[in-house]
């Protein structure tokens, strides 16, 4: 029976930690936007005035502007220094969060309020929100944000591959071409 219980154990934290380590891409838009009347795009970040914060250090600022310039690229926007049809943001919000894994058996009788289990695992981790925003220049309104949420490797081997499949990730479901209108078909 022990040995059952601690396959049972096994099995349970390494699917834990598997959940941890997915990444869940959202993204949402402006169902009134016209994107067939944009083809330039620049960051808000190159702007001198911008007092933004990104949450990312200046190597990454980097690895995410090149990978989103390259997906606006292979939708055919030009990026711009001067009058922009959008205008693209990002960062990162990160935050603590723990998964408590619970013993299967109950251990014990509380008082009157009943029986209770006692945690057996607990993971700290943290959970990063990369977050995309797609700004109509003009108007200086959202028009579509990506999101991908989930946890925080400090110790990436390769960040170059890493920033480029999270950003991947993101456009997959931004759907729109450079001067082209069509309907919002986001994967999923």
């Amino acid at each position: 029976m022990k040995k059952w219980h601690n396959l049972f154990f096994l099995l349970m934290a390494s699917v834990a930690i598997s959940a941890c380590s997915s990444m869940r891409i959202t993204s949402d838009y402006d169902r009134e936007a016209n994107f067939s009347q944009y083809s330039t795009f620049s960051f808000m970040l190159k702007d001198p005035s911008a007092k933004i914060n990104v949450g990312l250090n200046e190597l990454n600022q980097r690895r995410v502007m090149s990978n989103v310039g390259a997906e606006m690229a292979a939708r055919g926007y030009e990026e711009v220094q001067k009058n922009p049809d959008l205008l693209i943001n990002f960062y990162l919000k990160t935050q603590n969060k723990q998964d408590v894994m619970y013993d299967p058996y109950w251990g014990g009788w509380y008082g009157m309020w009943g029986p209770y289990r006692q945690p057996y695992s607990v993971t700290e981790y943290t959970e990063g929100n990369m977050v995309i925003d797609i700004v109509d220049a003009k108007k200086k309104q959202l028009i579509w944000q990506g999101v991908a949420t989930g946890a925080m490797d400090s110790d990436v081997k390769d960040p170059d591959k890493q920033v480029a499949k999270i950003i991947q990730e993101i456009f997959t479901r931004y759907p729109h071409k450079a001067h082209e209108a069509f309907g919002y078909k986001p994967k999923g």
